[in-house]
């Protein structure tokens, strides 16, 4: 996954896009200064190579406190299993408005279905989730 970009983070365009596939997808929000964000990000990771499952995660970094050190470590250790991208209040702000995924509180994790290339058809899991969970939700909307 990480060979698709230099750098393991994405442009907004590279989210758009992402966004906007027929695939499923899960976008983990999270923060460098929530305390349970990034041990469930690497939860997420491990539970991901443990089940060999090929949904591809966007690790999406909001509502920042500007600890870039922190933030440049999870990008290292991660990736390599998630599409990484970090989000200016502004596009922050525009991204959950179109999504009206609103209020935001994190760890959030959006799963999005399998679509027609909308932004429709995503749930909002908020708090720590476990992979499973997600996927066992994807399986039942799956015709």
């Amino acid at each position: 996954m990480s060979g698709m970009v230099e750098d393991g983070v994405l442009s907004q365009d590279e989210i758009h896009v992402l966004l906007h596939t027929e695939d499923p997808l899960i976008v983990a929000v999270w923060a460098t200064w929530c305390e349970p964000c990034l041990p469930g990000l690497f939860r997420l990771s491990r539970e991901r190579s443990a089940s060999f499952s090929a949904i591809p995660i966007l690790a999406l970094a909001v509502q920042d406190s500007g600890d870039q050190e922190l933030y440049t470590q999870a990008r290292q250790m991660l990736s390599r299993e998630f599409y990484m991208a970090r989000l200016q209040p502004a596009e922050e702000q525009e991204l959950f408005r179109r999504l009206d995924a609103g209020p935001l509180v994190v760890p959030t994790y959006l799963l999005f279905h399998r679509r027609d290339g909308t932004n429709s058809g995503f749930e909002i899991f908020r708090g720590e989730q476990g992979l499973e969970n997600m996927l066992n939700n994807l399986k039942r909307t799956e015709p």
